[in-house]
């Protein structure tokens, strides 16, 4: 907890080890993850969501009929590594 909301670790490590194509992880998008939690309070998230998902059920079997596209060389951060194509299926459905 402390790490998380006083020096902003998450952001600083897990962010980047998060990235399947780490050339993607630009400075720039990276100051956008900073600028988004630019407070103690703000970064709770960072230390209390990963807790409460841990043990989670796979949510996709919830939605046996749910089309899914997979990337597999791409890591957590799907939205800024293949934006462009989420954006073309989003378009498309």
């Amino acid at each position: 907890m402390f790490l998380s909301r006083s020096l902003c670790m998450f952001i600083r490590s897990v962010v980047p080890t998060a990235y399947g194509d780490k050339s993607k992880l630009t400075p720039e998008v990276h100051r956008q993850y900073f600028d988004a939690l630019p407070t103690k309070d703000s970064r709770k998230g960072t230390w209390v969501f990963p807790t409460e998902i841990i043990d989670s059920s796979d949510w996709l079997t919830l939605f046996p009929a749910a089309a899914a596209t997979r990337f597999p060389h791409t890591g957590h951060y799907v939205q800024d590594e293949e934006g462009e194509v989420i954006a073309s299926l989003i378009r498309d459905f």
